[in-house]
């Protein structure tokens, strides 16, 4: 998984690291077969569907990314004729 070195724009100060998807911590299946999940971080590329926000600590923005992966994700497996 990638990370990055966030900045802040006008000072150059080192903010933190940003690993995974940009949909915040939450709860996620990690593993499909035996429905197991964990608090974290989810990777990047995984279903969306697996996901669930923490609403009290994750943004607006964060919050926003992940309902719009899940329409790109529904969007999908939907056929369009």
């Amino acid at each position: 998984m990638a990370c990055k070195i966030l900045y802040d724009p006008e000072t150059g100060q080192a903010l933190g690291i940003a690993c995974g998807s940009p949909w915040g911590v939450g709860v996620y299946v990690y593993d499909e077969e035996s429905g197991e999940s964990i608090y974290g971080f989810p990777p990047d590329g995984m279903n969306p569907e697996l996901f669930t926000p923490d609403y009290e600590s994750c943004s607006s923005q964060e919050i926003a990314a992940w309902s719009e992966a899940l329409k790109v994700w529904r969007s999908r497996e939907t056929p369009h004729v």
